[in-house]
């Protein structure tokens, strides 16, 4: 939980599955991988979130390979 940020990283292999709701009214929220991770399909890229509150899925596909589904800008 953050009172302000507009970009969420992960650094590190998650779980099985992650849920996330972000609120962040002011601006978009990015979601972006690191070490060569692959997020929905783009290598070391990522996905953004619209603002306003925006729940979102991050399902662990494989070994550092995540797909982002939510309302996505």
């Amino acid at each position: 939980t953050s009172a302000s940020f507009d970009q969420i990283t992960i650094s590190s292999d998650l779980g099985a599955d992650f849920n996330a709701a972000v609120m962040n009214t002011g601006a978009n929220v990015v979601i972006t991988g690191g070490s060569s991770m692959i997020i929905n399909g783009t290598a070391d890229g990522g996905v953004t979130l619209a603002s306003g509150y925006q729940p979102a899925s991050i399902v662990r596909l494989a070994t550092n390979t995540y797909g982002v589904f939510g309302n996505l800008e």
